[in-house]
């Protein structure tokens, strides 16, 4: 069976077509990105931090959630770059990441800090006193 060059031509019409199809989708294509969201949210704040810096991240995600709270870090870390950031020690500066659908923080968790912006979506900065 010899190919003709009407069959060329409906290939060439077909996948003309599906390219055209394709074309028109990837501009309204999103993609799952947790990573977006929280730059956004802590880009005021890395103006507010010392580039060489350690911070302190204080969040209401329950200490069983292990996962979520590594996935929390991470995120900040990436958001907050070149400062590094650490949950389980105490420094200077305090960044508090909170979610509303969850309990809040224990109040002695920030106590004797002082609060140096609060961005008003969940994120603040705290100063811890010199020791």
């Amino acid at each position: 069976m010899a190919v003709t060059r009407r069959d060329w031509m409906l290939v060439w019409a077909l996948l003309l077509l599906l390219w055209c199809s394709i074309a028109t989708t990837l501009p309204n294509l999103k993609l799952a990105d947790d990573v977006s969201p929280s730059e956004r949210r802590f880009s005021v704040l890395r103006s507010w931090i010392p580039k060489d810096t350690t911070v302190q991240l204080l969040t209401n995600v329950p200490a069983t959630d292990v996962s979520l709270l590594n996935h929390e870090h991470f995120i900040a870390q990436y958001a907050l770059a070149p400062a590094i950031v650490v949950r389980d020690q105490e420094r200077p500066y305090v960044v508090v990441d909170l979610y509303g659908n969850l309990p809040p923080l224990a109040p002695e968790a920030l106590a004797g800090c002082k609060r140096v912006v609060d961005l008003g979506n969940g994120v603040a900065l705290y100063r811890r006193p010199a020791p």
